[in-house]
């Protein structure tokens, strides 16, 4: 190590991911000492979520103790309800990770105390960008955007509230031409998070898979539309059944674009806490599954089990709206004929009290 210069060091450990720079700095006293360097971190975070380079979110960040410890917080997803190894942050990022000494439970958690970072990259570019905050929330109120009280529990954004709208090339969909193997283009190539963290209590947590759960053709769109839904499982009221588990839903409603050129654009980013079988959960319920989450110490750096894990309760979801469509089905045959009465009935009336 005396031999290297520390420069060279540093600059190699520039280009690796978290996991490696957290690595290398178990590996020895002096590697420590350059990997620990808070600019690496920095530099770190910014890649991954741009947001991180605003001002007001640098000093956020110093007060929840640096760049390393919220990247700690961030980037290992929550690992609720799959069984798999699962990482101990306090030795590979920050001590304390578990908030020994802090009680989230003494000081009920506010929509105010609460900022979120939406990031959203196509292909390794950054597309979009955001920070999100409900001291903000009148600025996106127009006709065209709107964000629900319920912040940021039930929050749909709308992109172009300023003119703007998201959108990056996409020439390698130029080949891709039926809708199946753009679905599977989107699921390769977008990824999405989505951080919120907490300015009183100097917490963060990612309420998104980081990968996309699913994507599909919008319902009410044409073949150029889709939606890419991302997620996490947070940890519920093991008291009440249909709250045991917290799904945070988010959902990107995106158009491609262009005949000669293809353009991917954003339309609309929704965000909801849901239960178990898909109904939002209310304002002081979500603001104990942030709490829960914030504190949950299971976090896991296994992408794939996480999503797997997500996609189970969308599928739980799903079976549970078609077995209520199923309930539903029956009740619309027998009232469907009663509307086609109407104009029989109105006709009869009137015939009545022309001739009587």
């Amino acid at each position: 190590m005396s031999i290297l210069n520390s420069d060279i060091i540093a600059e190699i450990l520039k280009r690796v991911d978290g996991s490696t720079l957290a690595t290398t700095a178990c590996s020895s006293s002096a590697f420590k000492s350059i990997a620990f360097q808070e600019w690496l971190w920095e530099n770190l975070c910014s890649s991954l979520w741009p947001s991180t380079q605003k001002s007001e979110i640098k000093q956020l960040i110093s007060s929840l103790g640096g760049f390393r410890k919220f990247y700690g917080y961030c980037f290992p997803l929550l690992s609720v309800c799959c069984k798999h190894p699962v990482i101990d942050c306090n030795e590979d990022y920050h001590e304390n990770f578990n908030g020994e000494g802090v009680d989230l439970d003494a000081v009920p958690v506010s929509s105010s105390d609460l900022v979120s970072l939406l990031d959203i990259h196509f292909n390794n570019k950054t597309i979009y960008s955001k920070v999100i905050s409900a001291d903000d929330l009148g600025h996106f109120h127009c006709k065209s955007c709107s964000i629900f009280p319920l912040f940021p529990f039930l929050t749909d954004h709308l992109c172009n509230c300023d003119g703007n709208i998201p959108s990056i090339s996409i020439n390698d969909m130029e080949r891709e031409k039926d809708v199946d193997s753009r679905k599977t283009f989107l699921l390769d190539m977008m990824r999405l998070s989505w951080i919120v963290i907490n300015k009183r209590t100097k917490r963060a947590v990612n309420l998104s898979s980081w990968r996309p759960l699913q994507a599909r053709k919008s319902y009410w769109g044409c073949d150029n539309d889709f939606t890419v839904r991302f997620g996490s499982i947070l940890p519920g009221d093991r008291n009440t059944l249909s709250l045991e588990l917290i799904a945070s839903n988010i959902v990107v409603s995106c158009r491609v674009r262009g005949d000669q050129t293809m353009n991917l654009q954003i339309n609309e980013i929704s965000m909801q806490l849901e239960d178990v079988v898909g109904n939002q959960v209310n304002e002081s319920e979500g603001h104990l599954a942030i709490e829960r989450a914030m504190k949950w110490e299971r976090r896991s750096k296994e992408q794939e089990h996480i999503i797997q894990a997500c996609r189970q309760v969308l599928e739980i979801q799903s079976e549970y709206n078609n077995v209520k469509e199923e309930k539903v089905q029956p009740i619309q045959r027998r009232t469907t004929p009663l509307p086609l009465l109407i104009p029989f009935v109105a006709l009869a009336i009137s015939y009545y009290c022309r001739f009587m």
